[in-house]
């Protein structure tokens, strides 16, 4: 009787390249489909030892995709993809995915990108903030004091909107007291505690230091500096 994929193993089987390639990892698993679909027998034993398989059903490509996935070691296709692409990027391309990661609610992508490449740490005031990294943001105020306020060019967010939307208080608890003081610093800098991305409220995609901090990352510290500082 097959096991049920929650119960299935993603132990390695063979061992993905430093430089993978997505697209031959696609031709991969388009392959074992077409086998598996023609009664290969070594095809059809591949997926039967990674998913449960109906005979007289054809094997999907998604199917095919997860047995790829696990013998690479990895749970699902998607994360062996987002494997693929961490490997593939530039350190710009990796700070980019990072910052959405930890902003949008993918604690388990930003936390292996982090792990993947620890220089996205210290790549600018963005990644400083929301990490909560408190030295690396007196620092760079220090040698510019208007970094505090300045939005970049990719969202159009100063460095306060990164660390009131950021999730690694909840990713890692020790931050917590690192990104109240960032908090601090950037609003001593002169950060409005009403910083937001421009947007109108009822527009849509609208992003508020104080929305982000009490609505998006639950960080009631940080609301309650906001709230202090005055925040509407």
């Amino acid at each position: 009787m097959s096991r049920p994929p929650s119960e299935l193993s993603a132990a390695p089987s063979r061992a993905l390249p430093d430089r993978p390639n997505l697209d031959h990892l696609r031709r991969q698993a388009k392959a074992l489909r077409d086998a598996a679909r023609a009664g290969e027998p070594d095809a059809l034993a591949r997926i039967a030892r990674q998913v449960p398989i109906r005979a007289g059903m054809p094997v999907a490509l998604s199917a095919a995709q997860l047995v790829i996935a696990r013998e690479y070691g990895f749970a699902s296709w998607p994360r062996l993809k987002a494997e693929v692409e961490a490997r593939t990027m530039t350190l710009a391309q990796r700070v980019a995915a990072f910052l959405a990661a930890s902003v949008e609610d993918r604690p388990q992508q930003a936390h292996r990108l982090l792990g993947s490449d620890p220089r996205i740490a210290g790549f600018d005031i963005r990644t400083a903030a929301v990490l909560g990294d408190a030295d690396r943001i007196r620092e760079l105020i220090g040698a510019d004091p208007s970094a505090a306020t300045t939005p970049d060019p990719e969202r159009g967010w100063p460095p306060l909107l990164y660390v009131c939307h950021s999730r690694w208080r909840r990713i890692d608890p020790d931050r917590a007291a690192g990104l109240l003081e960032v908090a601090r610093l950037l609003l001593d800098a002169g950060a409005d505690p009403d910083t937001n991305n421009g947007r109108r409220v009822r527009a849509g995609r609208y992003r508020s230091a104080l929305y982000g901090a009490a609505g998006i990352a639950n960080n009631p510290d940080i609301t309650a500096l906001l709230l202090e500082r005055g925040a509407n």
